[in-house]
């Protein structure tokens, strides 16, 4: 465009407007989905996926899988007026194809059909989540990594075309989700034992212990596994050892058929995963009361002779899982987690005992020979006490509670004695 300067006379400038790179397109699902009647077509979509951490061949693999619909009504529709009432834009039950892929974006035809799952009829901006458990192959396909390498899976909803569907690109996952090829077995680890921060000899304790399976296939294949809870003098377990608890579990589900987005070994979930289970002992066990300071830790499928673990291929000693330690605390109390010993029915509640009322000074020991450290107590507890008759002389003893409190009030005499009082000063 040329136009005449307005402040430089006859100078000319030349003014150039960019020419756009594209043409402007219209929203496709917002505009050309609807017609004058309201008519909206579904728009089913694969909004995320995740799978088993790990996983081997010829073991099984979970996928997780959430399909949306993305297909709405912005304008009432004749034939949908009533509140729950089904739309042209719901979709009705569909299923994915779950493919094993050599590499994340390798080519249509280098990949093995693992099976399908089966997805929910889905109203028009909803979402639904599902999962399916599959069987990787015995042996590697040609072309496909090998144990110790990384595998891929791919999904394609509504492969067959039955669902009317607005928008058919969303309907392949295009990143494709990796799991690593482990070998064919489990791998089982204790990642929670619960017990009392502190601990002393001879306490009685009711211990928890979670076990998770790393593995990559479930442990019934071999048969149930024997988890135990033992005192031991150092951190490796020998038969001379204290057996406190012995727990069997019948299965543990492998880390394979437990998917998630981002794994994270340990104890850190509020819900635990499929592969992990909580062994609780229910019923309270006693701590040995010598040999302190000891150790407790747990042992799973323990080797007992050192014939049994030359036959089996296992070291013997096995090294405690989760050791912690017990010790004389020298505090006086039982900690918090510990269940003590049942009170007599004339003292309900052992600590503090009523033998000696709260704030009176404890007695001194008569031993001969008393404890350091109850002396030491002792001592505090009486200083403590004289500082406080200190600073209130003048204080007379308290009245029982029981005896300070008021009798019964006449209330006929009280409402005569109310309404003389205001007629001495209604005189006045």
């Amino acid at each position: 465009m040329t136009e005449r300067h307005p402040r430089r006379g006859n100078e000319r400038t030349t003014r150039r407007r960019s020419a756009p790179v594209a043409l402007e397109t219209l929203e496709g699902r917002q505009l050309l989905a609807y017609s004058p009647l309201g008519f909206s077509l579904p728009d089913l979509a694969i909004a995320d996926a995740y799978t088993g951490p790990v996983g081997a061949y010829g073991g099984p693999i979970s996928v997780t899988v959430e399909v949306t619909n993305l297909g709405q009504s912005s304008i009432p529709e004749p034939l949908a007026q009533f509140p729950g009432s089904a739309s042209t834009a719901d979709a009705g039950p569909s299923e994915i194809d779950v493919y094993f892929n050599s590499r994340g974006h390798g080519p249509a035809r280098n990949r093995v059909l693992l099976g399908t799952i089966d997805v929910p009829a889905i109203p028009q901006n909803r979402l639904a989540q599902v999962t399916g458990t599959f069987t990787l192959p015995e042996t590697p396909p040609a072309g496909f990594p090998a144990t110790g390498q990384t595998g891929f899976i791919t999904l394609e909803l509504d492969p067959d075309r039955v669902i009317r569907d607005l928008d058919r690109t969303n309907n392949v996952l295009r990143q494709a989700e990796s799991f690593q090829i482990v070998p064919n077995q489990a791998s089982l680890q204790a990642i929670a034992l619960g017990l009392p921060p502190v601990m002393n000899p001879g306490d009685t304790v009711v211990p928890q212990v979670k076990i998770a399976n790393y593995g990559a296939v479930p442990t019934n294949v071999q048969g149930p596994v024997i988890v135990q809870v033992v005192a031991s003098a150092d951190t490796t377990f020998s038969p001379d050892d204290t057996v406190l608890g012995t727990f069997t579990v019948d299965n543990i589900l492998p880390l394979s058929q437990a998917p998630t987005k981002n794994f994270v070994p340990g104890d850190v979930n509020l819900v635990d995963p499929p592969n992990v289970v909580l062994l609780d002992a229910m019923l309270p066990v006693a701590l040995p009361a010598t040999g302190a300071p000891y150790y407790v830790g747990v042992v799973i499928d323990p080797v007992l002779t050192p014939e049994v673990a030359l036959a089996s291929d296992h070291s013997y000693g096995e090294t405690l899982q989760l050791a912690q330690v017990v010790e004389h605390s020298g505090l006086g109390l039982p900690p918090a987690g510990v269940i003590g010993l049942p009170s007599p029915p004339d003292r309900p509640f052992p600590f503090p005992p009523f033998d000696t009322p709260t704030g009176t000074p404890t007695p001194f020991p008569t031993d001969q020979n008393p404890d350091p450290i109850e002396l030491r107590s002792a001592l505090r507890r009486a200083a403590h006490f004289e500082r406080l008759a200190g600073r209130f002389p003048n204080r007379e003893a308290l009245t029982p509670i029981g005896s300070a409190r008021p009798g019964q009030v006449d209330l006929a005499a009280r409402l005569a004695a109310r309404q003389a009082l205001r007629d001495s000063l209604g005189r006045r």
